[in-house]
This record gives structure tokens, C-alpha cells and sequence, in this order.
């Protein structure tokens, strides 16, 4: 994105200022803190450090841990994501002038199969973030009603035993595979 260091254009100074001014309302809003993001998602510290700050700009697999996290939608994050954003990015791009070339009932496939793709992917954001935002709401809640250290203590025996849950279907797996 940036032509080099210290060369951003204004757009660019702007996008990073909007995504910092995200990341920030999300964090006051659900009362996390950056060392929540990093144990979650593994995204380094000084990383994070840089998005928080608008000093750098996240990657767009960043966005989608970032997204998933919080339980929010990634536009909500990153208006890159944005539909109408969208449609700005691409003027002008090939996908549209291969788009022009074509007949009226090949372009009437093209949108056809573009709206049931944009569909079912605005679909499955809907479902991941409804069962994120159900699963914040009740560990919020669980936080509320017996403290974040009983929390964190239940989380890392659920992880626990799912980790020893797929260590047994792996050995099971090989156990099958060599009989």
C-alpha cells in the first residue's frame, strides 16, 4: 500500500486512522485489552501496538482474526471491506472490463453468480458472528457473575481437554490406519 517509507498518501494516512479509531471503540466497548487480541489471535504486540496507534497498517488476514475476535464483521474493522468500498476499489479493474466485453445474457450470469456468492458469504458472516457475539455475551457474563481469574481458569480447561480430545482421535486415527 505505502510507496515506501515514509511516503503514504493522505488516503492511506486516513484508512489507518479510521482502523485505529475501530480497533480502539471495539476495545473500550468490550473491555478487552491488546494482551487479549495477542493470547487470542497470536498477533505480535508491537503489531497490535501498530494498529491501535494508526502507525501501521493491519494485514487483511489481521482484519479476519481481528474480526473474529471481536465477533464483528470485518467492514466493521477495516471499511476496506466495505461493499460500496468495494465497488469503488474495483472500477476500472479487469474484472470489469472483462464484465463489459461480454454479451447481455453472459453478463446477467456473471451478476447472478457474483449475488449468490456475495450472499452466501454475507451468510456465513452472520452465522460466525452470531455464535462470536453469543459466546461474548455469555462469557461476559460469566465474568460478571464470577470474576475474570474464574474465567480464565474454566477457559484453559476447556481448551485442555479439547486439545486432549483431538490427541485421543489422533491416536485412535493412527491406531485404525496401522491395523
Amino acid at each position: 500500500m505505502a510507496r515506501g517509507r515514509g511516503q503514504l498518501t493522505p488516503k492511506e494516512v486516513e484508512l489507518r486512522k479510521i482502523i485505529s479509531d475501530n480497533i480502539n471503540d471495539l476495545l473500550d466497548k468490550s473491555g478487552r485489552k491488546q494482551i487479549d487480541i495477542h493470547r487470542s489471535t497470536g498477533i505480535p504486540k508491537s503489531t497490535l501496538t501498530g494498529y491501535v496507534k494508526g502507525t501501521s497498517m493491519p494485514t487483511l488476514g489481521n482484519v479476519q482474526k481481528l474480526a473474529k475476535f471481536f465477533g464483528v464483521s470485518k467492514s466493521l474493522i477495516d471499511p476496506r471491506f466495505s461493499p460500496s468500498v468495494q465497488s469503488v476499489v474495483t472500477s476500472g479493474s479487469s474484472i470489469e472490463t472483462i464484465y463489459n466485453e461480454l454479451d447481455e445474457h453472459r453478463q446477467q450470469k456473471v451478476y447472478n453468480f457474483a449475488k449468490h456468492q456475495l450472499q452466501e458469504q454475507t451468510d456465513l458472516e452472520k452465522s460466525e458472528n452470531s455464535l462470536d457475539e453469543t459466546l461474548t455475551i455469555q462469557a461476559s457474563q460469566f465474568i460478571a457473575d464470577h470474576g475474570r481469574e474464574a474465567y480464565d481458569e474454566l477457559r484453559n480447561e476447556v481448551i485442555k481437554k479439547i486439545a486432549d480430545k483431538k490427541s485421543n482421535e489422533e491416536l485412535s486415527n493412527q491406531k485404525y490406519h496401522s491395523n
